[in-house]
């Protein structure tokens, strides 16, 4: 069936059945938008009027509204003699619609691109358009409270079979219920705390198991890359990184560490100038199942002031996060307020720039280094173990409240132990 027919199907069923069939089946996803042919839609625009307004909708009361001629009526009315198969008729001239639509924004790309612009910008902004667009379309996909509750029992078997969330700490799990799909989780804290730091971890632990994008916008691939390293071989990541290690028997250390990390399913981008777009462009090509973005803040977008931009970047990250279906972890500094409480325990009125940031998370993870803090002469020295507070400030789906790791700053190693358990990031 070619689209003319098909819309003619939609108006020709309204017309013989202008109440039940065309207000269940027909409403639920189409839109006047959708038709190509002005007459057909004009068909369903009155209907829906007539039905928004109470008035009684036959085909003589449509026809009038609508301002088609009896003869167009009774074609339409021809071509349909049953209203049965509606919304099949609906979802065809939908999905052509949604179709067209794509076409169109694909031969805006290609002119864009022919015209002279930045190809990746230009392919970023589509994608983010084309998710926009699917988006929107499963905005309008209404269901029962069978369905709704049937979702619900077949999202708790996958947690329970620990499909569902993807696992690091035990303690942090057990506030968080591990990172789930679709929701936006932001580390904070201030700069010089280790933020950074705890980030790679928990992306080193999830791609044992998962294929996790790690964008960092602070930090070159090497940097990264160390920093792994340092913690698999127990070596400092420093002399890693600026060629201290030269020793036969430590670079054994750094080439079986290295070997062990080439088995991680980790993708790493460090190009400047990202934007959320480019972000689900590089999410979709390595189909990641956890997305971490080391900050927030460094993300680029249109907006002129700092607080839209925050807020456009925030929302554009959770909307992400619900298109792919995938956590996306988001690291975010706090302003300098921090320092002027009593016990430089950061809060979250204190997350930069704007309150959407707050707002727009799932949960926020507040980092907290005593050491930090300390005068030079008195901090722990590189290799000394030190005490590396998580605060779960905000929880959407669960409880709050804070919880210690152990850090080890020259490796990156952190160490979650407790008397039932003694998890590292490193094994």
């Amino acid at each position: 069936m070619d689209a003319l027919c098909a819309e003619q199907a939609v108006a020709g069923a309204i017309l013989v059945d202008c109440e039940a069939r065309f207000w269940t089946e027909t409403r639920r996803f189409l839109t006047p938008d959708d038709f190509q042919s002005g007459e057909c839609r004009r068909v369903y625009e009155a209907a829906c009027a007539l039905a928004d307004d109470g008035k009684p909708a036959d085909t003589i009361t449509v026809c009038r509204r609508a301002g088609i001629s009896n003869a167009f009526a009774a074609q339409l009315i021809e071509v349909t003699p049953t209203a049965a198969n509606v919304a099949e008729y609906a979802k065809n001239v939908h999905e052509r619609a949604i179709a067209r639509r794509a076409s169109a924004l694909c031969r805006q790309m290609q002119g864009r691109m022919e015209g002279g612009e930045d190809a990746a910008a230009v392919v970023s902004e589509t994608a983010g358009r084309l998710e926009a667009l699917l988006e929107g379309d499963r905005g309008n996909d209404l269901a029962d409270a069978e369905a709704v509750f049937s979702a619900l029992l077949d999202y708790m078997d996958e947690m329970q079979g620990g499909g569902g969330t993807l696992r690091t700490f035990p303690f942090l799990d057990r506030y968080l219920g591990g990172f789930a799909g679709g929701r936006l989780y932001v580390v904070a804290s201030r700069p010089g705390v280790g933020k950074s730091a705890f980030g790679i971890a928990l992306a080193q632990m999830l791609a044992r198991r998962r294929r996790v994008l790690y964008v960092s916008l602070e930090m070159e691939k090497e940097e990264i890359a160390a920093r792994i390293v340092g913690s698999l071989s127990g070596l400092s990541y420093s002399r890693i990184l600026n060629g201290g290690v030269t020793a036969p028997e430590e670079m054994e250390q750094v080439w079986t560490a290295e070997r062990a990390a080439a088995e991680l399913q980790l993708t790493v981008n460090t190009a400047p100038g990202a934007t959320v777009e480019r972000v689900g462009v590089w999410a979709r090509q390595c189909r990641a199942e956890a997305v971490f973005i080391d900050h927030l803040g460094l993300l680029q977008s249109g907006e002129r002031s700092e607080y839209d931009r925050i807020t456009a970047i925030s929302g554009g990250l959770k909307r992400l996060a619900r298109q792919l279906n995938v956590p996306v972890i988001a690291q975010c500094q706090l302003n300098r307020s921090t320092v002027e409480t009593a016990d430089k325990r950061p809060q979250l009125h204190q997350l930069r720039s704007s309150g959407a940031v707050e707002q727009d998370a799932d949960a926020v993870l507040l980092l907290h280094r005593e050491d930090a803090f300390r005068p030079e002469g008195e901090r722990c020295r590189p290799w000394e173990a030190q005490t590396f507070e998580v605060d779960v400030a905000k929880n959407r789906h669960g409880r709050t409240g804070r919880f210690p790791l152990t850090w080890y700053a020259n490796t990156n190693r952190f160490s979650d132990e407790q008397r039932e358990w003694s998890v590292q990031s490193w094994k």
